[in-house]
């Protein structure tokens, strides 16, 4: 009995907090009603509930789940080992998408691509895939520019302290070879990205689904505009870097 009370006393202080952030009002019944019934320790329901709020708006993940986004994996990922469906499949793609465990989302959803090809989510999935790939290249790109920036800091202050050393003609020349071997290992990365991504691409559009091959003129189009932007955006740095290459010489 006093544990059911204090459970309907949480669940009531997260209705309270609802109201504090931007949230579909469709979302937010369902989600009240999803905490109300973890109070009265109806857990099933309370999972019903939580999944129809996430759906309907993602928003919801910023508000406390008490669980409940891991409790619906888990059940999905025990109705899939049980029988394998496409909607388990879209399910778990999306729930790993939600918690931000991309990896585990893309997965999910190249297996509903695979498995079920005529599925009427694999259009969807296939989105949802190329989506995240271009939100990993922003978030690792975010990364690089932090680093950057953290390696220039340091840079920075070790000229101040060295400048009269620097500007020794022995130093300057030292600071070139340096130079030359970073372009030459960034240009040798820079190659092996570019050929990653042509074998990624002829890969990709090399794919077999059932009795259908997706052929590069018919395939998604977004996912032929992403390889061969990534692409030009590959070569145009490898000259780039090779012009620095030639100016050092």
């Amino acid at each position: 009995m006093k544990m059911r009370l204090f459970l309907s006393i949480i669940s009531l202080l997260l209705v309270i907090n609802v109201f504090s952030v931007d949230i579909k009002e469709s979302s937010r019944m369902f989600y009240i009603e999803s905490m109300k019934a973890l109070g009265e320790n109806n857990k099933e329901q309370a999972l019903i509930n939580y999944e129809k709020a996430l759906y309907d708006d993602s928003n919801i993940l910023s508000l406390d789940d008490k669980g409940l986004l891991n409790s619906l994996t888990l059940k999905y990922l025990k109705l899939q080992n049980e029988n394998s469906k496409d909607l388990y499949l879209y399910k778990l793609g999306s729930l790993f998408r939600f918690s931000g465990n991309y990896d585990e989302a893309v997965n999910f959803y190249n297996k509903l691509i695979k498995d079920f090809p005529k599925s009427s989510y694999v259009d969807t999935a296939v989105v949802k895939v190329y989506e995240i790939t271009i939100l990993k290249e922003q978030l690792k790109s975010q990364s690089t520019k932090k680093e950057t920036a953290e390696v220039k800091v340091v840079t920075d202050k070790k000229t101040e302290k060295n400048n009269a050393i620097e500007e020794n003609k022995a130093e300057a020349e030292q600071k070139n070879r340096e130079l030359a071997e970073k372009y030459s290992s960034d240009a040798s990365n820079t190659e092996k990205e570019i050929a990653k991504l042509r074998n990624d691409y002829d890969l990709w559009f090399s794919l077999e689904y059932g009795e259908h091959k997706y052929k590069k003129e018919s395939y998604y189009k977004p996912m032929v505009y992403y390889y061969e932007k990534k692409l030009k955006e590959a070569e145009k740095k490898l000259n780039d870097i090779k012009e620095k290459l030639d100016k050092l010489k």
